[in-house]
């Protein structure tokens, strides 16, 4: 499945949400989202898989953006996210309390390319 988004992501690093419900993620006291300032509407794909463990799902995320745009993103990308993204007609998240994403990086000294993977069962 594949969504049309707007040109906005934010996110927060996993270790700073109390709760997370199906419609709203609980921040801990002092810590917001963060925007991710996107140079183009970011790439979202969800697909359903099969392996011998049973049925997973996986997202992903790939967004650009000027060169050292998201430096705390850059420093901790070994640090788990959640990802509050934006359609025109719906808000929803790319992680959750129990399968967060992961960030992968890649730069040419223009642009960072940001990757945003989760596999979850469900």
């Amino acid at each position: 499945m594949n969504k049309i988004l707007c040109n906005t992501i934010d996110y927060v690093f996993a270790e700073n949400i109390v709760l997370i419900n199906e419609n709203n993620i609980v921040l801990k006291t002092g810590h917001e989202w963060k925007n991710l300032p996107v140079k183009e509407r970011p790439v979202y794909s969800s697909q359903r898989l099969q392996d011998d463990a049973g049925p997973y799902r996986e997202q992903s995320v790939t967004a650009i953006t000027k060169y050292n745009e998201a430096p705390e993103l850059k420093k901790r990308v070994a640090f788990s996210v959640v990802l509050r993204m934006r359609t025109d007609s719906e808000t929803f998240y790319v992680g959750t309390d129990r399968f967060h994403c992961m960030t992968e990086i890649s730069d040419d000294m223009i642009n960072d390319t940001f990757t945003f993977k989760v596999k979850s069962v469900n």
